[in-house]
């Protein structure tokens, strides 16, 4: 082994593996006990060869672990390093945007001077509505004159 860290990882999964199989060897007799027969103890070399199984699907299923959680690691760090470049993309357009603003503010406060000060062009206002009489309605109303009000309600 390179460094004790990985000794004690292999330790720790061969001795996981001997405890699960250890485990199901109990659940195993305590399931023939209960069906009424004989529990069966396999040979020694039947169970070093289980074992080694168990210990080298452990280790596979371990393996798989660490690469899953590498992968979501690096999908982490690429989205946040996507993120902070978006965020800087933005922060740069936002400043930009800012200095323009600031260049046109000369533009933009002259013109509202212009606009509010009545100098340059003036607005011309709508002439004032009639108000129409009763007298010239009525009469233009088909010739029927006051008449049609009284028939009306």
């Amino acid at each position: 082994m390179d460094s004790a860290e990985k000794l004690d990882l292999c330790n720790r999964i061969c001795e996981g593996a001997r405890k699960r199989l250890d485990e199901q060897a109990k659940l195993r007799r305590k399931a023939a006990k209960k069906e009424g027969r004989e529990p069966e103890e396999p040979p020694p070399a039947a169970y070093r060869r289980e074992l080694r199984q168990f210990i080298s699907k452990m280790f596979v299923e371990f393996e798989q672990r660490r690469k899953q959680l590498n992968e979501r690691d690096a999908a982490e760090r690429k989205r946040k390093a996507d993120e902070a470049q978006l965020e800087a993309e933005e922060k740069r357009l936002s400043a930009k945007e800012e200095a323009a603003w600031e260049r046109s503010r000369q533009k933009r406060v002259a013109g509202w001077r212009a606009w509010s000060g009545g100098s340059g062009r003036s607005l011309k206002r709508p002439p004032p509505v009639k108000a129409e009489a009763a007298a010239d309605r009525d009469a233009n109303f088909d010739g029927r004159g006051v008449d049609w009000r009284r028939d009306w309600r």
